[in-house]
């Protein structure tokens, strides 16, 4: 279990395990966790619910992190509602694009939208560690936040909540949202600046 530990990055973290885990502990009585636990013995000790909680929210984590990557390309289809957008023109890139390489309009932001390609990494400018830092708070706030809706749904937790309850769920889930687009942002510009910065020391990029 160490081993298995010691192998999980900040996005495995972050993204998948703390998500999954919350929504296992939150829809007990949902899922099957009982009779799974009945594999231990009859009364499976804490080492024993901790492992089971640990593997299936990270099991669990990983089917919100797919959920929630096919629910993010269709709201980044929408130029207005990709980050990339508002990180290009922060940064400069768009600018570039058209007139430092030439490209219509409509060429530059399509390349922007769906040219990954820009984000490589770069040998002595690019903080890799930085990226992923913030590539794990924004799968963070995205999973999370799916967890949050779902468990609304069901088991319906805001069914029996009061106003000033449902309030502040309400307001979780906004806060969520908005660090989620905030750190997406961020990871993109932070990606566009090292490409940038890279272009006098690597001509013809």
């Amino acid at each position: 279990m160490g081993d298995f530990i010691k192998d999980l990055n900040i996005i495995d973290f972050l993204g998948m395990l703390l998500p999954g885990s919350l929504y296992v502990m939150a829809s007990r009585e949902l899922l099957p966790v009982d009779k799974l636990l009945k594999y231990f013995g009859d009364e499976p000790g804490a080492a024993a619910q901790v492992t089971f909680l640990l593997v299936g929210g990270y099991v669990i984590g990983i089917l919100f992190h797919e959920v929630g990557d096919w629910l993010e390309k269709l709201l980044w289809h929408f130029r207005f509602l990709n980050p990339r957008t508002y990180a290009a023109k922060k940064t400069g890139l768009h600018s570039l694009l058209v007139k430092g390489k030439g490209m219509t309009e409509a060429n530059a932001w399509k390349e922007i939208i769906a040219g990954d390609r820009i984000y490589y990494s770069i040998d002595g400018k690019t903080d890799v560690r930085r990226r992923n830092l913030f590539e794990g708070f924004r799968t963070m706030a995205r999973n999370l936040l799916l967890v949050l809706i779902l468990i609304a749904i069901y088991p319906g937790v805001l069914a029996e909540a009061g106003r000033i309850q449902r309030g502040f769920y309400i307001a979780a889930c906004v806060v969520l949202f908005l660090r989620y687009y905030h750190y997406s942002y961020l990871k993109f510009k932070y990606s566009y600046e090292d490409y940038l910065n890279a272009i006098p020391a690597n001509p013809g990029t």
